[in-house]
């Protein structure tokens, strides 16, 4: 009876190593991302206009994790022949990402003065390469918020 009870302790703690073992070597390989993304602000053209847009890229990343080419897919502001939004903003932004894994991503950016039912009203969708999607919102550039003064107090 001992004997059994030393086998199974044994096959138990073999099991147990094995097991331990596994594990660490599949956590030695697991590679965590190394994505760098600057959260892109956007720019009205057309001061006081009234609008929503979007705008479609592929991203195409290299194996460095580089942004190598920026493709325009869809653009609203190209079809109705206006220019509302500074569209090239959002390229120069991409171009500064750093993304894992390699492969071709989709981004859109969807923005406008108007108010929507979804939050946040203006917001990037990124969706790698696996299909994950990851929605940032983003605001308009400094240049574009209203800044209220104050009044000063006369003496």
């Amino acid at each position: 009876m001992t004997n059994r009870i030393c086998l199974v302790r044994n096959i138990a703690f073999i099991i147990g190593f094995v097991v331990a073992t596994a594990v660490s070597i599949v956590c030695q390989v697991a590679k965590p991302t190394n994505n760098t993304l600057i959260p892109c602000q956007w720019e009205i053209a057309a001061k006081g206009a009234e609008f929503r847009q979007s705008f479609g890229y592929s991203l195409e990343v290299s194996d460095n994790g580089v942004v190598s080419k920026v493709t325009e897919i869809s653009n609203s502001q190209r079809r109705m022949k206006a220019r509302l939004v500074r569209d090239e903003v959002f390229v120069e932004c991409m171009k500064k990402w750093h993304l894992e894994p390699v492969g071709k991503y989709f981004v859109s950016f969807n923005v406008g003065t108007m108010s929507t039912d979804s939050e946040p009203s203006n917001y990037m969708l990124i969706i790698d390469p696996n299909k994950n999607t990851l929605k940032i919102e983003i605001y308009l550039a400094v240049s574009d918020t209203l800044i209220v003064e104050k009044p000063t107090k006369k003496h």
